[in-house]
C-alpha cells in the first residue's frame, strides 16, 4: 500500500453494502433473494457478519404479554368491584339495622310518653276527684257548721226564752204566793200560822183539785176537807183565796 503523500487527498473507504438481519436463532441471514441462511462465521458473498451480532437479545414480544396485564386489572378490578359491593352491602344492613333500631326506639320512648301521660291524666283526673269530694266535704262541713251554729243559737235563744220564762214564772209564782199571804193576813185569818204553813195549806187545796182530774172539780168536797181541819172561816178563806190566786184555774 503506497503512502498519502501531502499532495494527494486522503482517500476514504467507500461505504459497506446493508447486511442482512439475523433470523429467529441469531444467524445471519443469506443474501437478499436467497431462502438460505448462511453458515455462522462464513462468508456471505465478499462481507463476513461481525461477533457482535452474537450478543444481541431477540426482541421481545410485546403484543402477547398485554392481554395477560389487561386479565389482571381486570380481576384486580372486578375483585375491589366485589370488595365495594360487600362493603356497600354491609353498610347498607347496617344503615338497615340502625335505621330499624331507631324506629323501634323511637316507638318504644313513644308508647312510654303514651303511657306516661295516660298515667299522669289519669292522676290528673283522680286529683280532680278528690279535690271535687274534699270541696264538697268541705261545704257540707261549712252547712253542717251553719246548722249546728244555728242550732246553738236555737238552743241557747230557747234555753234563754226557758230561762225567762222560768223566771217569769218564778216571779210570777213567788208574787202569787205573797200575794197569797197577805190575803190571808188582812183578814187575820189563821194568825198563828208561819207564811210557809199558809202557802203549804193554799197548795194542799190545788193539790187535792189536781187529784180530781177527769171530773168535774168539786169546790164543796175542798170546802169540806178544810171544814174537817180549821174553822169554818178560815176554810172559806182557804178555798177562795187557794182558787183565786194559787190556782185560778179552778176559781169560779
Amino acid at each position: 500500500m503506497s503512502q498519502p503523500t501531502s499532495e494527494s487527498p486522503i482517500q476514504t473507504p467507500p461505504p459497506s453494502p446493508p447486511q442482512p438481519l439475523a433470523d429467529g436463532n441469531g444467524a445471519p441471514a443469506g443474501p437478499l433473494g436467497s431462502g438460505e441462511a448462511a453458515p455462522h462465521g462464513e462468508r456471505t458473498g465478499t462481507a463476513v457478519l461481525p461477533a457482535a451480532w452474537e450478543s444481541v437479545p431477540a426482541p421481545v414480544d410485546i403484543s402477547s404479554q398485554q392481554p395477560r396485564r389487561r386479565n389482571r386489572l381486570v380481576l384486580a378490578l372486578s375483585v375491589a368491584v366485589v370488595l365495594l359491593l360487600a362493603a356497600a352491602g354491609v353498610l347498607t344492613a347496617l344503615v338497615v339495622t340502625a335505621r330499624a333500631d331507631a324506629d323501634a326506639l323511637t316507638a318504644a320512648e313513644a308508647a312510654e310518653d303514651r303511657q306516661q301521660a295516660e298515667e299522669l291524666q289519669a292522676v290528673q283526673d283522680e286529683r280532680g276527684r278528690l279535690e271535687e269530694r274534699i270541696s264538697d266535704a268541705e261545704a257540707d262541713a261549712a252547712a253542717a257548721e251553719g246548722r249546728i251554729a244555728a242550732a246553738e243559737a236555737a238552743q241557747s235563744a230557747a234555753e234563754e226564752a226557758t230561762a225567762a220564762r222560768e223566771q217569769a214564772d218564778a216571779e210570777a209564782a213567788a208574787a202569787d204566793e205573797q200575794t197569797f199571804v197577805d190575803a190571808l193576813r188582812a183578814t187575820e185569818t189563821m194568825t198563828s200560822a208561819t207564811d210557809a204553813q199558809l202557802l203549804q195549806r193554799g197548795r194542799d187545796v190545788c193539790s187535792y183539785l189536781d187529784s180530781t182530774a177527769g171530773t168535774p172539780p168539786d169546790l164543796t168536797d175542798a170546802f169540806d176537807r178544810a171544814v174537817a181541819t180549821y174553822a169554818i172561816d178560815d176554810a172559806i178563806l182557804l178555798v177562795t183565796a187557794a182558787t183565786q190566786i194559787l190556782c185560778p184555774e179552778y176559781g169560779s
